[in-house]
C-alpha cells in the first residue's frame, strides 16, 4: 500500500536510511511549506511495516512570460530486503505526474540508472563553482554600479522575480518556498532583498555551515536572475562575499548553469569545483534530468536555464 505520510512515520523513514538522515532533517525537508499538516511524502507500507519512502518539491518556474509547475523528486529509498519488487517504482509514479514537468540535478548511481527508463533525459550538467575568501578579490567593474548595489534585510513581500525573465528559465521565488528553506535546522540561514538605487533587483539566500575539514563555508543558495548586464551580477556576489567574510567563512560556493551568472563567477574570481563527494559527478558538474513527456515545455535552450541550490538539493548538503 503507498499513502501519504504522517508525521508519526518519521522514526520509520529515519530507520529506511540507517538514521543517515535524521528526525530533525526530516521533519523539516518533508512537511509542506504552505501547510504542516500534509507531508509532500509517501512510504510504502507492507505488513504493516513502512518499507520505502518518496519526498518531493513542487515549484513554479517562470520563461517568456509563461508559468509552469516542475516537481523535484527526492529521499526516495525502499528497504533493502523489498527491492526488486516493484515497491520504487510505485513511489516514484505517485509524484512524477504532479507537475507540468519533472526534474532531478544530481542523484545517487541508482538514480541515474533507473531515471532514463522513467522518461527522464540528461540535458547538461550543473556547475558548482568554489572561490577562496582569504585572498578577497576586487571586482574590475565600475565603482559607481558598485555604490548602487545593496543587500538588505528580506521582507516576505518582496518576494518575486524583478528582471525579466525572457532570457532565462527561472524558479518564480515564492515566499513560501524561501521561508522554508531559511527554516532549515542544520546550517544558519540568511536572505536579502538585493536592491539597486533603492529599488528591489532580486533575492539572495546563504546558508553558512562547517565543511568535512571544520572550515566554515558559505553557500549562495539562490541569486535571482539580474539580467544581461554583468555588473548588477558582480557587484552583489562582491556585497554576498562580504557579508560571508563578515561571518568567519573561508570559502564560498555556489550552483550555476546560466551563461552570464557563470560569466559573472570567472569575473569575481571563482573557479570551477575540481571534484565532489557524490562519485557520479564529474568535472562536469552535477548532471540535471528532465522528464517533460508531455511537452509542455517549450524548446528551451540549455543555456536559458538559470539553476541553483533552490532548485535542487538546497545546498544544505555535503558542507
Amino acid at each position: 500500500m503507498i499513502r501519504r505520510t504522517t508525521r508519526g512515520d518519521i522514526g520509520s523513514i529515519e530507520e529506511l536510511y540507517s538514521h543517515t538522515k535524521n528526525s530533525t532533517e526530516l521533519t523539516w525537508l518533508l512537511p509542506d511549506p504552505l501547510d504542516h499538516n500534509p507531508f509532500r511524502s509517501f512510504v510504502a507500507v507492507s505488513d504493516n511495516k513502512i518499507v520505502g519512502h518518496i519526498g518531493y518539491v513542487i515549484s513554479k518556474f517562470k520563461y517568456n512570460e509563461s508559468e509552469f509547475s516542475g516537481v523535484h523528486p527526492q529521499a526516495w529509498i525502499v528497504s533493502p530486503e523489498y527491492r526488486s519488487h516493484g515497491i520504487g517504482l510505485k513511489l516514484i509514479h505517485k509524484v512524477l505526474d504532479m507537475g507540468d514537468f519533472s526534474y532531478l540535478i544530481g542523484g545517487s548511481k541508482a538514480t541515474m540508472r533507473i531515471f532514463p527508463f522513467l522518461g527522464f533525459k540528461l540535458k547538461f550538467f550543473v556547475l558548482e563553482y568554489v572561490k577562496p575568501l582569504e585572498s578577497f578579490y576586487t571586482t574590475q567593474a565600475s565603482k559607481t554600479g558598485k555604490d548602487t548595489i545593496s543587500l538588505e534585510e528580506y521582507h516576505k513581500k518582496e518576494a518575486g522575480q524583478y528582471q525579466s525573465a525572457n532570457a532565462a528559465f527561472i524558479n518564480a521565488q515564492e515566499s513560501s518556498h524561501i521561508k522554508w528553506l531559511l527554516d532549515c535546522p542544520l546550517c544558519d540561514t540568511y536572505a536579502f532583498s538585493i536592491k539597486q538605487d533603492g529599488k528591489p533587483l532580486g533575492i539572495a539566500v546563504c546558508y553558512t555551515g562547517k565543511n568535512k575539514d571544520d572550515v566554515l563555508t558559505g553557500r549562495i543558495v539562490h541569486l535571482s536572475y539580474l539580467g544581461d548586464d554583468l555588473d548588477p551580477w558582480q557587484h552583489t556576489l562582491s556585497e554576498i562575499e562580504q557579508f560571508f567574510m563578515d561571518k568567519g567563512c573561508l570559502v564560498v560556493t555556489t550552483l550555476a548553469s546560466h551563461p552570464t551568472y557563470i560569466n559573472a563567477l570567472i569575473d569575481n574570481g571563482y573557479s570551477q569545483r575540481p571534484n565532489y563527494p557524490v562519485s557520479n559527478f564529474n568535472e562536469n558538474g552535477r548532471p540535471f534530468l528532465l522528464r517533460d513527456p508531455q511537452n509542455n515545455l517549450p524548446d528551451i535552450p540549455d543555456e536559458s536555464f538559470h539553476w541553483t541550490f533552490l532548485e535542487g538539493d538546497m545546498g544544505y548538503r555535503n558542507f
